[in-house]
């Protein structure tokens, strides 16, 4: 869950291993919630960021570990849906802005799910670096 720029609370809703993720949206403060609407086919342990950019991020996984943007920080709409690693691992993933416009990605490559095949070493936690664009300049 994560409090908007406008005061809105939204929260991503995982429903199962591999099966659809869905968000929620509070304009009350968490008293009431809208209807659940699904915001791609699969995903789980998805994780938020507003960027100081305004750019909203939100980190997911399952089948592989991905990101996704809402450039306008509101979570309406999402763009820009991509695998960041689709081998063996956990893909349960963590992202943070550690300076402006740059954002730190977590993931795992482990034994939890094992595929076919392994691009390294197992058990071990992983960093990506991600600069991503302000709103206003993205696309």
């Amino acid at each position: 869950m994560i409090r908007l720029a406008n005061g809105d609370l939204l929260v991503m809703l995982r429903t199962g291993s591999a099966s659809p993720m869905f968000q929620a949206r509070s304009t009350d403060g968490g008293k009431t919630w809208s209807e659940p609407q699904q915001v791609m086919d699969h995903g789980v342990a998805p994780y938020m960021c507003l960027m100081q950019n305004g750019v909203l991020v939100c980190s997911y996984g399952r089948p592989n570990s991905g990101i996704m943007f809402s450039y306008d920080g509101t979570g309406h709409e999402w763009e820009d849906a991509q695998d960041l690693y689709r081998a063996e691992g956990s893909h349960y993933t963590t992202v943070f802005e550690i300076e402006p416009n740059l954002l730190m990605y977590f993931y795992d490559q482990s034994s939890f799910c094992l595929y076919e095949t392994s691009p390294g070493p197992l058990n071990e936690v992983r960093v990506a670096y991600l600069r991503v664009e302000p709103a206003e300049t993205a696309h």
